[in-house]
């Protein structure tokens, strides 16, 4: 699939179903290569009496389809990458044990290189496949929103960004490719946070979650990390096309020979569908639109070098009727950015050398009132990395350099009272080098059921920065198949890159204690965990303390998890206790899915939270200099709860043949019993009169998806 399943999924996913009638039996078999007998999942199947009636095969690669008991049939099978085959039903049948499919064969004389590997893998409490991203109705086909619906995520609001127990989205290490990724998440979203990251589903083959204890192979993260991998093989030919809503997309990859192969992918989006459909909803959305595009190039020189490279480009512009007691008017965002990655592995019997390289170009604008800000961003990371990996003992060490320059230009309002164009202003012009060399060892013993993990991160004290050592233990015991038991320490540290919201530059610090317990047999998951981390921001403290239950159930046709979790997140600058916008008592997640044969997939994602804090006003003074009032509000140690936020989203799909393969048919619905979660206030001019500032209300969404 491609990017655009961004939107596609936006809400979740929803069909007008076509109901069947007079079919009184079912045909059910299970699907799988006929070399490996592994299970084919996704693979597309119909009967030659109904082609509209397809339908696809689960997890275990089983099926299940509505057949008349009465007469003869013919079941057609196809998967991208297999032949396609055909098989004759006879009366009364209603059982195939298995359908072998046959992969296409390519003449090669290469010997796979052996994929990228994480050292602390094991350490990992979510592992999180293509297709667990695409089949979480409360993904989005989004990597990042699929981190969501873990019950780490503390993300409390409606976007992308990666909150993990109780700390700041600005702590969690975002990595593609084994190098760092900032600024993640776009801005073209049609809620003003970013929805939506910059990573298509597609070219990925693996997103692993580290919610408390980052890996320090990566470092850069203080406070958990999510490092994602695109795949490491030669792509076979596959197509996909997608109109939505909120634009189309185009995806194409091919093999161009044994050994090389090339991905593209491009993305228009445009607001005019979605408002067009919900105009109460998106009133105050002026204008949203994106034009954004990838390639992926892959070639395995021999059987043990290989090459990839990673290019992604992006413009967008977003504009949003902002208010303000002093000024009403539109909240400009524009973008521009691309992303180069270069990774370079050769590989032995039993060590691996990489290098890994990324160049990251974005300029920004944003504009409202009196404000006129440009931010252009240079992000240079290289890294040469030596993995030894052995049955028993593994050992991964190496350099990296990364080097951030922010230029930030433009005007602030000099008080943050008066914003309107007339209202006084001064000029921001600073330009800032950040430059981090680093050294990292990292070991990992296998013990039988006992995995022991362990690692130094080391910076020098290098122009303005200060030396520091990070330091990480993990233990993993396997008590028995289906439980196993995680504990994990580490002092970890970053600097704070400026952003818009601050251009101070100061190191955080930060240690982490957690256990995490798991359980998992074919149908039951069960997780819990309790963690304690403490970070510092120059003279702050961040103390977390939060536990955490998860629970996870599959039968057939029918799928559904339950999360809860309970963080005690504060500041302490030594005089006095202020709880973040991550404290809650609860935190509550339901997530269920339940397939109709025949007809369509229903998937219901349900949220339920305590609301954040905020700061009631208490008083307000005529500013005579700008003709304005300025509040007073009350101090953050005195603020208080906004209301319960719950939200519902409805989804309903089809998968169905079409053509040489399969479309994806939807509508959907977002907070579908339009909920008026409130995400703050605002005042009128003389603060005499308070507005409720709302997350998005109920939003419904179609479009489709051809894969051929």
């Amino acid at each position: 699939m491609i990017s655009m399943q961004k939107f596609i999924y936006y809400s979740c996913l929803f069909l007008f179903p076509q109901f069947l009638v007079g079919q009184t039996a079912s045909l059910t078999a299970r699907v799988i290569d006929a070399t490996t007998k592994a299970p084919l999942v996704g693979a597309n199947l119909f009967l030659q009496s109904d082609i509209l009636g397809g339908t696809y095969t689960d997890e275990e690669g089983q099926f299940q389809l509505a057949k008349s008991p009465q007469e003869t049939d013919t079941l057609f099978v196809s998967y991208i990458g297999y032949q396609s085959a055909k098989y004759a039903i006879p009366k009364d049948y209603s059982t195939l044990q298995t359908i072998e499919l046959q992969a296409n064969t390519f003449e090669t004389a290469m010997v796979e290189v052996k994929a990228t590997r994480i050292i602390a893998e094991e350490f990992s409490v979510a592992s999180i496949g293509q297709l667990d991203i695409y089949t979480n109705p409360n993904a989005k086909a989004d990597p990042l929103l699929a981190v969501q619906s873990l019950p780490a995520s503390t993300s409390a609001d409606e976007s992308a960004n990666v909150s993990l127990r109780g700390s700041p989205p600005s702590e969690t290490g975002i990595f593609l490719n084994n190098v760092p990724i900032k600024d993640a998440v776009r801005l073209d979203q049609i809620n003003g946070v970013g929805q939506f990251s910059i990573f298509n589903t597609a070219l990925l083959k693996s997103v692993h979650v580290f919610p408390s204890n980052p890996p320090l192979e990566v470092g850069n993260a203080t406070s958990g990390a999510v490092l994602m991998q695109t795949s490491d093989k030669v792509p076979e030919k596959v197509n996909s096309l997608s109109l939505t809503l909120a634009g189309m997309g185009l995806y194409a990859s091919r093999k161009i020979t044994a050994a090389t192969g090339l991905t593209l992918y491009a993305n228009l989006g445009t607001q005019h569908g979605l408002k067009g459909l919900n105009r109460k909803s998106f009133e105050r959305i002026h204008s949203f639109g994106s034009i954004d595009g990838g390639v992926q190039f892959l070639h395995q020189f021999n059987n043990q070098i290989r090459f990839k490279f990673f290019n992604y480009s992006l413009t967008e512009n977003y504009a949003y009727q902002q208010r303000s007691p002093s000024y009403e008017g539109l909240l400009k965002q524009r973008k521009k950015r691309n992303m180069s990655i270069v990774n370079i592995s050769k590989q032995w019997e039993n060590s691996q050398l990489e290098i890994n390289q990324l160049y990251d170009w974005s300029t920004t604008d944003f504009a409202f009132g009196n404000l006129d800000l440009n931010i252009q961003s240079q992000n240079l990371y290289t890294s040469i990395n030596y993995h030894h990996f052995g049955k028993l003992f593994s050992t991964k060490t190496g350099l990296a350099f990364d080097h951030n320059k922010e230029d930030f230009n433009g005007i602030y309002p000099l008080y943050n009272h008066a914003v309107a164009p007339e209202h006084p202003v001064f000029s921001l012009d600073t330009l800032t080098n950040i430059k981090v060399p680093e050294a990292y060892i990292y070991s990992r013993g296998n013990l039988g059921k006992l995995q022991l993990g362990g690692g130094l991160r080391y910076h020098p004290a290098y122009l303005n920065l200060p030396a520091w050592l990070s330091k990480q233990l993990n233990i993993r015991l396997s008590i028995s198949a289906a439980h196993s038991l995680l504990l994990s320490a580490g002092k970890y540290h970053k600097i704070n890159i400026p952003n818009e919201n601050t251009a101070a530059i100061f190191k955080i610090s930060s240690r982490h204690y957690a256990v995490e317990y798991q359980y998992e047999q074919k149908n039951w998951e069960l997780s819990s965990s309790l963690y304690y981390k403490q970070t510092k921001y120059q003279n702050l403290t961040n103390p977390i303390l939060g536990a955490e239950f998860f629970a996870a159930w599959t039968f057939p046709n029918f799928k559904g998890s339950f999360s809860f979790a309970h963080i005690h997140s504060v500041l302490e600058d030594g005089e006095q206790s202020v709880a973040t916008p991550y404290d809650f008592d609860y935190f509550l997640r339901l997530i269920a899915k339940y397939n109709i044969p025949n007809l369509f997939e229903l998937s219901l994602v349900y949220l339920h939270r305590q609301g954040q804090y905020f700061q009631p006003l208490i008083g307000k003074d005529f500013h005579e200099a700008t003709n304005t009032w300025q509040p007073w509000f009350a101090p953050p140690n005195q603020a208080i709860r906004l209301p319960v936020y719950r939200l519902l989203d409805l989804s309903i799909s089809k998968i169905v043949p079409f053509g040489e393969g399969s479309l994806v048919v939807f509508f959907s619905a977002n907070n579908v019993l339009n909920t008026k979660n409130v995400r703050g206030y605002t005042y009128n001019f003389d603060y005499t009169a308070q507005t409720a500032e709302r997350y998005n209300e109920r939003v419904f969404f179609m479009g489709g998806v051809w894969t051929f």
